[in-house]
């Protein structure tokens, strides 16, 4: 028994020693607890017044922004109200400056009307002082016009004879009464017979130029009829008539006799007749620089002088084909050796002016 007692009391002393360390460690615990959470709070405190601080030094900086920017707003508006009020002081001294302007062109014009208005008060002036005099030497005139009447009718009578033309036409008139009584008429039938001679001299006049008018174009009506009945012209006679001469050689060698042969139906048939001519050309240019040049090589022992070459025999050959009024245009542009002249195009003949 006294074993199991001595057991209990060590179990009793065991747990209470445990119960002892476990409160111990339990205070150790809360101790090591509230110490950390001591140090939590202080941290918390401390990041808490560092926040604080950099909230403040925050607001502070956006404070001092939030101050610069009123300023610079401020500044900027009174820029604006200045350079506002600039704009509007030239404004308002270029529109007046324009009303100036069109002040003075209305005062220039005025001026101008009034310089003109003055030149036509003076022109209607003077006219008016003209018109005046006139109208007192008219007055004059014909306060005077019946002694002046009386002068120039007596000025008349003596120019006319006026007293013998008077005694002639009593005369004539006693010969027409005399002839009225002796046939029986009244004073009438006269002027009625008078009336129908002069009649008869106006128609006889008439139907003299009616005839010469019928003559004339009779005569023109023959003309036209005989050339409505000549139906065919030769090519020589109106190629003579019109200085084209020297083609008719070569159309005559493609039989175009008559000039009807020359009507073309198509731009073809009118380049072949065109071709016909300038072939014709080339031959007889290549003949006459031939016949040319068998004279210099039958010339060789004569006289130097006589052969002609280059701008020389282009001269010649121009006055022969009677076209040496592009002698100066063929020598500027180059061609003054007739030997280069079968070069020539359409187009360089057209620039230097020949004409089809």
């Amino acid at each position: 028994m006294g074993n199991g007692k001595s057991k209990a009391q060590t179990r009793a002393q065991e747990e209470t020693t445990a119960r002892h360390n476990a409160s111990l460690a339990h205070q150790e615990r809360m101790a090591n607890l509230s110490a950390q959470q001591d140090s939590q709070r202080r941290a918390d405190e401390m990041k808490a017044e560092r926040n604080r601080r950099i909230h403040e030094q925050e607001i502070a900086k956006i404070q001092s922004e939030n101050a610069r920017k009123q300023r610079d707003h401020e500044q900027d508006m009174k820029a604006r109200q200045i350079a506002h009020e600039q704009r509007l002081k030239q404004l308002k001294i270029q529109q007046k400056n324009e009303a100036v302007q069109r002040l003075d062109a209305e005062i220039t014009t005025l001026d101008n009307q009034l310089q003109s208005d003055k030149s036509v008060v003076e022109a209607t002036t003077q006219s008016l002082q003209a018109v005046t005099g006139e109208f007192q030497k008219q007055q004059e005139w014909c306060d005077k016009f019946s002694s002046h009447k009386k002068i120039e009718l007596d000025k008349v009578a003596d120019d006319i004879d006026l007293v013998k033309a008077k005694d002639r036409f009593m005369f004539a008139d006693s010969q027409v009464k005399s002839a009225i009584n002796r046939t029986g008429q009244v004073d009438e039938n006269v002027g009625r017979f008078l009336s129908l001679t002069s009649g008869l001299m106006d128609a006889t006049i008439a139907t003299t130029a009616n005839t010469n008018k019928l003559d004339v174009e009779i005569s023109t009506f023959g003309e036209l009829i005989s050339r409505e009945c000549q139906d065919k012209l030769f090519v020589e006679e109106y190629f003579i008539s019109n200085n084209l001469q020297k083609f008719v050689p070569f159309l005559h060698e493609e039989e175009f006799v008559f000039l009807n042969h020359l009507i073309c139906k198509n731009d073809r048939e009118y380049e072949e007749i065109l071709d016909i001519v300038e072939n014709g050309l080339r031959k007889q240019l290549a003949l006459q620089l031939e016949s040319k040049t068998d004279d210099n090589d039958g010339n060789d022992g004569g006289d130097a002088a006589a052969v002609l070459t280059g701008e020389a025999l282009a001269q010649d050959l121009l006055t022969t084909w009677q076209l040496s009024q592009y002698f100066e245009a063929l020598k500027q542009d180059g061609w003054d050796d007739p030997e280069g002249w079968c070069d020539l195009t359409d187009e360089d003949l057209a620039a230097l002016g020949f004409k089809r």
